[in-house]
């Protein structure tokens, strides 16, 4: 039985207690079945308690991870940082791990990326948005501004904050740049305060209250961005490096971590008007016009995602090459295979609107209307096949993915017998009655061959099919199976050693179509299909587009493209070992 979500926050001395309580406020209004998986529980429910409420999240949901005996569906990761033997500790308690903000060595490895924060480093997440911050409501009117000095509220960091809170405060009267009566400091912990000013503890009730100050002077975290969505100015201080990158990235005001910063702290507080506007400019982008999908709709997709193995070789470990909300590319650690990981649960629709609406969204013209030109790309793949095929064999061709049947057509015109299987009834029912050859609507993985057809064939094509099976390994046993020893097996595919591809990897597979699953090789193709079987023979590269290149290149494109294989496509040949 697999448990739904499972939750690990940071929740180790000195990293602050931001992630805990981001977590903490998830279980308790989002996901109310959740578990909390901590290092040290008592310590982790004393933070929660203090800073949340005495009954926000039962105790029996907040777990020590060295006790859990059972797997989750989604483990839900937010730490400061991830390595690569946490990441394979957390593999043995959840089938998919998702990481908030996750940066470290087992980044390429995490099954799916949610940043709320701005990434100076490492690949682009699936998906971003602030908006999934626990950040306080706007909808009510913001309260009158004080008429003599602006309030102030004073937060810096957890329980090792403190001690700086105070010097923020005492740096502050002692130059008289603010009025007592107009501060408040957030303590981590109960303490007497040697001047006469306001306190407070956390509490899950502060986030809502904190339109009720001008200014909030804190560290980086979920105080900040707290206090920004809730209209306040704010001045960010005491930054490790990581975190001054991070604000300066989203554009906060920020006086650094080294002492002088409290020395320029009073000349700072003169521009407070600078201060507000880098404060609205970080608030714009924390609202969006776009709407953000929210969290447990995320997690939900990604709880339904496809098996993550490779396809090729069945191994587990890959790395991500490329991410995007509904789908993660990645490159398998031991057969180099790049694959899509799926995180949607729709399935293709290959009927009449395929090749008709949308293949002329991306050619221009319906499949129909192109039928002339495929059928003669056709004549020439029938020529590389006739060269490689021995004369004297029973020429019998199965084309998987036939459409409308031009290639079945070429096949005919050059003494093959051919057969055509496709998902689409309407290209079936045209191959038999227009082109009046054999074809049959079928799943190619559970085709049988018809009683009057060959038991096994001479030739198998799949003219960009291959890429279409999110299981390839199923798709070459199964031709194996349906080919003679020393048939062969004729495959064209995108190419993914193309020119896109390396000018901009993440580019090229946004553009990829969502139901291809593989993107194929040149260079490793061969010993990919050995593995079952299969014998490259031939490989020719397609698709090489001057126009695609910059201008100083172009003149020497026929060149370079086939040499390097820079081409869109690449078609390859592979014979069928004797067993």
């Amino acid at each position: 039985m697999l448990y739904p979500l499972l939750f690990v926050a940071e929740s180790a001395p000195q990293h602050g207690t931001g992630h805990l309580m981001r977590v903490g406020y998830y279980l308790s209004t989002l996901f109310p079945q959740a578990h909390l998986g901590v290092e040290n529980v008592a310590r982790s429910r004393s933070l929660l308690r203090r800073a949340m409420g005495l009954a926000v999240i039962e105790e029996h949901r907040v777990v020590a991870l060295s006790e859990i005996a059972h797997r989750y569906r989604v483990v839900v990761i937010d730490r400061r940082r991830l390595t690569r033997s946490a990441w394979q500790r957390y593999c043995q308690l959840g089938e998919y791990i998702v990481g908030l903000d996750v940066v470290g060595s087992a980044q390429p490895y995490v099954d799916y990326i949610i940043d709320m924060l701005p990434r100076i480093r490492g690949s682009a997440p699936n998906y971003h948005s602030y908006r999934l911050l626990p950040l306080p409501h706007l909808s009510s009117p913001l309260p009158r501004r004080n008429e003599g000095s602006p309030s102030l509220l004073v937060r810096i960091g957890g329980a090792p904050g403190d001690q700086l809170a105070r010097q923020v405060v005492s740096q502050l009267l002692r130059r008289g740049s603010w009025e007592p009566s107009s501060i408040t400091v957030l303590l981590s912990c109960p303490a007497i305060l040697e001047f006469p000013i306001k306190t407070l503890l956390p509490s899950p009730q502060l986030r809502e209250k904190l339109h009720r100050y001008d200014l909030v002077i804190t560290s980086f975290g979920i105080m900040a961005l707290e206090a920004v969505a809730a209209g306040c100015a704010v001045l960010l201080i005491n930054l490790s490096p990581y975190h001054a990158r991070l604000a300066h990235t989203m554009g906060f005001y920020c006086l650094g971590r080294s002492a002088g910063a409290l020395r320029r702290l009073p000349q700072a507080l003169t521009k407070l008007h600078k201060i507000s506007q880098s404060s609205q400019k970080v608030r714009e982008q924390l609202f969006p016009q776009s709407q953000a999908i929210e969290l447990p709709a995320l997690l939900q997709m990604v709880a339904q995602s496809s098996a993550k193995l490779c396809p090729l070789c069945k191994d587990r470990e890959s790395r991500a090459v490329a991410r995007f909300v509904d789908r993660t590319y990645r490159r398998c650690q031991h057969c180099q295979l790049l694959f899509m990981h799926s995180h949607s649960s729709r399935s293709p629709n290959y009927n009449r609107n395929y090749f008709e609406e949308d293949y002329r969204v991306q050619y221009g013209k319906s499949y129909l209307e192109d039928y002339a030109a495929i059928y003669r790309i056709g004549v020439e793949r029938m020529r590389i096949i006739q060269q490689l095929v021995p004369a004297a064999t029973e020429k019998t061709l199965l084309d998987v993915g036939c459409a409308f049947g031009p290639f079945l057509e070429a096949a005919r015109d050059h003494g093959f017998q051919p057969w055509g299987i496709d998902l689409s009834s309407e290209a079936v029912e045209y191959v038999q009655r227009v082109l009046h050859l054999p074809a049959v609507c079928s799943n190619f993985l559970s085709f049988v061959p018809p009683a009057d057809s060959a038991e096994h064939f001479a030739v198998i094509s799949m003219w960009y099919v291959i890429e279409h099976f999110s299981d390839l390994g199923a798709a070459l046993t199964k031709a194996g199976s349906l080919l003679r020893p020393g048939g062969l097996l004729a495959i064209a595919t995108p190419n993914g050693q193309s020119w896109a591809m390396r000018r901009s990897c993440q580019r090229a597979l946004a553009e990829s179509p969502v139901d291809h699953y593989t993107i194929l090789e040149p260079r490793r193709i061969a010993a990919q299909l050995e593995r079952y079987g299969f014998r490259v023979a031939k490989i020719v590269i397609h698709g090489h587009h001057p126009e695609r290149y910059p201008i100083y290149l172009r003149p020497v494109v026929p060149l370079l493209s086939p040499l390097l294989a820079l081409g869109s496509t690449f078609s390859f040949y592979a014979y069928r070992n004797a067993a």
